[in-house]
């Protein structure tokens, strides 16, 4: 029986001092987070609405670390767009940064959130690059477009510059909307910035197609001289009130013989 006590003893103490180092390493690693300091000089800030209507949001953020650095960096928008969401990359000049989605923005509700991670240190320089659906721009039966976007990111710190830029296809005028102008700039940005917008313009060419590519199958030959051949064929969903005319296909630089049916 004293044999057994003891036994159970050893054993409750090695599980309380196991407990007991867990516990202190998730206190170190918390108090590493909250002593990361840097601040954020600036970002500049692109909402551009491509060919298909997809709309590419490109965030380039300069950071001033001025103690420890941090180990991830936080960004968002609004929940609201949480469905629309279809990619994210995190890149500098020399490295592509894990990226893990739909996060919390902190302890904030209400907010995506998207956490860039740096494995081998922080960057000065950080460019985070959104691909949202053309869900968000509505086309109708005449040369009028409705577009809902963020036009500010949603981050955990105060912005010194955000620079906001809304790239349209050459020609669309400035209609109306929750933003005055395709570009200006914010200074003092707050933190966790909340934010959803509109805006309508008018583009008299065919230069957007709101479709989604349903389907594509792609064959490649080698023919009798050979070369290779390669054929695709799409599946399209005309998202819009008019009908689609034509669609712009970019072919590799050596193609030749393009054909179409």
């Amino acid at each position: 029986m004293k044999k057994a006590a003891l036994a159970f003893t050893i054993l409750m103490v090695v599980m309380a001092i196991f407990v007991s180092t867990a516990f202190n390493i998730k206190l170190v690693k918390a108090a590493n987070d909250e002593n990361a300091d840097y601040n954020i000089e600036h970002v500049n800030h692109t909402i551009e609405v491509l060919y298909n209507g997809y709309v590419l949001i490109n965030d380039t953020v300069r950071i001033n670390i001025t103690g420890q650095a941090p180990s991830d960096f936080l960004i968002g928008f609004p929940y609201v767009y949480n469905s629309h969401v279809l990619r994210c990359i995190a890149y500098n000049d020399s490295d592509v940064f894990p990226v893990s989605l739909n996060v919390p923005l902190e302890n904030r509700v209400g907010f995506y959130g998207v956490k860039i991670n740096f494995p081998r240190g922080a960057p000065q320089v950080l460019t985070v690059v959104f691909v949202l659906s053309n869900d968000l721009i509505i086309h109708n039966e005449t040369s009028y477009y409705y577009l809902n976007f963020p036009v500010f990111p949603s981050l955990t710190k105060p912005v010194a510059v955000c620079n906001v830029s809304v790239v349209l296809p050459e020609g669309a005028l400035y209609f109306g909307g929750t933003v005055g102008a395709f570009n200006h700039s914010v200074e003092n940005l707050p933190a966790f910035t909340y934010n959803a917008s509109q805006v309508t313009f008018y583009l008299a060419d065919e230069k957007i197609q709101v479709v989604d590519m349903e389907e594509l199958k792609r064959e490649i030959r080698l023919n009798e001289f050979g070369a290779l051949e390669g054929s695709d064929t799409y599946r399209i969903k005309n998202k819009a009130q008019l009908e689609v005319s034509f669609m712009e296909v970019i072919l590799p630089s050596n193609a030749s013989n393009p054909t179409a049916m």
